[in-house]
């Protein structure tokens, strides 16, 4: 089994999963579903998010709760968790963020 340099691991030369490893609290946390709908639906009127989350308040909301079930962050779940015909399905940088930092 290959050494892994932490020098040049993925999750240190990305610093936006940098704080997966430090398990910080969501900057978004909300208190009640109202308020998470509601900045959902801000969301969803952006660009800056993934087309598939464009107008689509649900879907992000979806999204974020399975990424708390991750231990992601909000933004960290948009950005790394695709909906494949129904399915919730973490790729790219996320999921070889989640492997590293698996306990």
């Amino acid at each position: 089994m290959p050494e892994t340099n932490p020098e040049t691991s993925l999750v240190k030369a990305q610093p936006q999963f940098n704080k997966l490893a430090q398990h910080s609290p969501d900057p978004f946390e909300v208190s009640n579903i109202k308020d998470a709908i509601e900045l959902c639906q801000r969301i969803a009127k952006t660009n800056m998010v993934p087309k598939q989350y464009q107008g689509n308040p649900d879907g992000i909301l979806a999204t974020w709760i399975h990424g708390k079930e991750l231990g992601v962050t909000l933004f960290q779940a948009v950005s790394g968790i695709s909906n494949i015909n129904g399915t919730p399905a973490v790729f790219g940088d996320l999921g070889w963020a989640l492997v590293q930092h698996h306990p």
